[in-house]
């Protein structure tokens, strides 16, 4: 399944199945608003940056975060 993901500017990152656009979860764990998220090119992980200088990483699999730095 593909997804998509959005950090509006907001600690949560709300992530959207994209072929239907339908809503799948939100991630939260950042104490601060989302500055940059990436998703790699093999679509298995996403990575998010905020304003709290933390980075997060999260396998496609999973719903929580599996470290952050």
């Amino acid at each position: 399944m593909t997804w998509m993901a959005s950090c509006p500017t907001t600690p949560a990152i709300q992530v959207f199945y994209l072929d239907s656009l339908k809503f799948f979860l939100s991630l939260y764990g950042h104490k601060l608003p989302v500055l940059c998220m990436d998703i790699s090119s093999d679509s298995t992980l996403l990575v998010s940056g905020s304003a709290d200088k933390n980075i997060k990483v999260i396998p496609k699999e999973q719903r929580n975060w599996m470290f952050h730095i």
